[in-house]
């Protein structure tokens, strides 16, 4: 009952932030700088984006399957779907939010102005600042708490983390050379400290993962418990 009531209404929580963020994109029509208002209306491009919409997507699935045999998918079909979901939330979710959120309060505390531009930063209320790079670990955490995850070894998921990571390295740099414009004004450096940095972030993002193997032992006592979800 804990399980589903949680799944209900992280999942109803993200879908409430993302209508709000939709429904607010006038907003960014307000912002003076035509540049930053160019970067507002890039948003869908943000990692956090990214991030918020996939757990977003998780929390869903894990309702649907946690309904009742004659409203839910078949059975048979529930096999698959669970390992497919634990696989991107072990893999995907859980390190990349940590890695936005570290990432984010980091550079805010130092220079808001390096990781989000002080007129949209401006246009969002605190409340959804912290769903975007704070509630997200809280989520993940207490999914993890809650549900054992089968993490597999850093070099069984490398393949994963890596093509995750080059894939939105690619929407970087290609919104670069399609808008002259960086998405993190952080990353407006010479080409080779840029390389510097993301080489940093992707293995900084292979040791979160490694850390969140580490906390989930830690939890489970390498018990081996059910699946995720797994009745």
């Amino acid at each position: 009952m804990i399980r589903k009531l949680f799944h209900a209404l992280a999942a109803g929580y993200n879908i409430y932030v993302l209508n709000w963020l939709r429904t607010h994109q006038y907003l960014n029509e307000t912002i003076e700088d035509d540049a930053v208002r160019e970067l507002a209306s890039l948003s869908p491009r943000f990692l956090t984006i990214w991030t918020f919409a996939l757990c977003t997507i998780y929390f869903i699935t894990c309702v649907i399957i946690d309904l009742p045999q004659k409203f839910s998918i078949q059975e048979y079909y529930k096999k698959y779907v669970r390992n497919i979901m634990s696989y991107i939330f072990t893999q995907i979710i859980t390190p990349t939010t940590t890695l936005v959120n570290v990432i984010f309060w980091l550079l805010y505390f130092i220079n808001p102005d390096l990781i989000i531009a002080k007129q949209i930063n401006d246009r969002l209320p605190t409340w959804i600042n912290c769903s975007l790079h704070f509630y997200t670990s809280i989520t993940v955490f207490i999914e993890m708490l809650f549900y054992f995850h089968s993490f597999r070894t850093l070099r069984q998921a490398l393949p994963v983390i890596t093509v995750y990571y080059l894939i939105y390295l690619a929407c970087l740099e290609g919104t670069y050379y399609e808008r002259k414009i960086w998405l993190y004004s952080f990353l407006n450096v010479h080409w080779t400290k840029r390389v510097l940095i993301h080489v940093l972030c992707y293995y900084f993002n292979l040791s979160i993962y490694q850390f969140h193997c580490f906390i989930n032992s830690i939890i489970w006592c390498n018990q081996n418990k059910s699946p995720l979800m797994k009745k």
